[in-house]
């Protein structure tokens, strides 16, 4: 039997570790940061002997390990073996490090009361713990990701931070922004709006799109460009570039008439940003398994260095300028913003 001293000292170096492992992730999710406060907190409250910095940690974590092992049971018995660019392995990694670290707190939090140490937090530690139940709660219920391109403008913005519910009916509907993985490669997530269900008639003439015959007013789409392009706006005909494997299964098997006909258990989606957008015209239908959930709302939006910006910068200059652009280039008004 450890002692509790030495108990409490294994917390001190987890909360330590998973501070720094939180922050390394804070440019991906500034969620991260309210992370690594937590265990940076926890961190100096286990060394002053507050009994809730080794409870709350472990409830965190715990949490943490509850939302990991319904990830695990989702990609287990899907074809694709991954979820949001994480494979089986990794997750089943990542939630036995989880549960390892809500074990090694919850000792401590036993240690410390059986030494009588400090039973009610003072208000700080009070407040801590609100933050801890308030993350454990979107850590289960919600997935944080990013849109790193701009083919959902003006909807949704580089840089915009989305949360997407991890339960719940997913199944969508018309005109819904979905997370998806990407057919093509399932390690990437993208963001879409579902243009068409299983049945659905879809064409594009002259950049409008078509829905069962009827010409639809979308007052989301935006066009940064006049030209017309054969393929992109003039949908489906015959392509003009290189497209996915999928793709061409799709106009070679699904196509009546002159239009596209989604078969079942598979959605047709579109991006927002009509002219540039990767999408069902270049990669085809999304399985239903690929279906990650729907958009919920914007939790934090920053604007984000481009992408280009790797050839001009090294890496320590470009992620200076994406903390900067994080810390201060913050778009406000976009925070909370429900997407439609």
């Amino acid at each position: 039997m450890e002692s509790p001293n030495k108990s409490v000292r294994y917390a001190i170096w987890t909360a330590a570790v998973l501070a720094v492992i939180s922050l390394l992730g804070v440019l991906s999710n500034p969620l991260s940061l309210l992370q690594a406060a937590i265990y940076f907190a926890a961190l100096r409250g286990l060394e002053k002997g507050r009994i809730w910095c080794g409870y709350g940690p472990a409830l965190f974590t715990g949490a943490q390990s509850l939302s990991g092992v319904v990830l695990v049971c989702v990609t287990w018995n899907d074809r694709t073996g991954s979820v949001a660019g994480s494979t089986t392995t990794e997750l089943i990694i990542g939630t036995l490090v989880m549960v390892v670290a809500s074990l090694i707190f919850y000792g401590a939090g036993q240690a410390l009361e059986e030494q009588g140490a400090v039973r009610s937090p003072a208000w700080p530690w009070k407040a801590i713990t609100a933050l801890v139940v308030a993350l454990a709660v979107v850590v289960i219920f919600f997935r944080p990701m990013v849109s790193p391109t701009g083919a959902m403008e003006d909807t949704i913005l580089v840089g915009d931070r989305i949360l997407v519910p991890r339960f719940g009916d997913q199944a969508p509907v018309r005109g819904d922004v979905i997370a998806l993985r990407y057919p093509v490669d399932t390690r990437q997530t993208f963001l879409k709006r579902v243009a068409g269900v299983p049945g659905d008639h879809i064409r594009i003439g002259n950049k409008q799109l078509y829905l069962n015959g009827r010409m639809l007013n979308e007052p989301y789409v935006v066009h940064k460009t006049d030209l017309t392009d054969s393929y992109r706006d003039n949908f489906p005909s015959e392509p003009n570039t290189a497209l996915a494997t999928q793709a061409l299964e799709m106009l070679s098997i699904h196509v009546i008439n002159g239009e596209v006909v989604v078969p079942a258990d598979s959605y047709f989606v579109l991006g927002d940003n009509r002219d540039q957008s990767l999408d069902s015209r270049y990669w085809g239908f999304v399985p239903r398994q690929n279906v990650v959930g729907k958009a919920l709302m914007v939790y934090w939006s920053a604007d984000l260095p481009l992408e280009t910006d790797a050839d001009h910068h090294s890496a320590l200059e470009k992620g200076l300028s994406t903390v900067g652009r994080s810390l201060f280039g913050t778009r406000w008004s976009r925070i909370f913003h429900m997407i439609h």
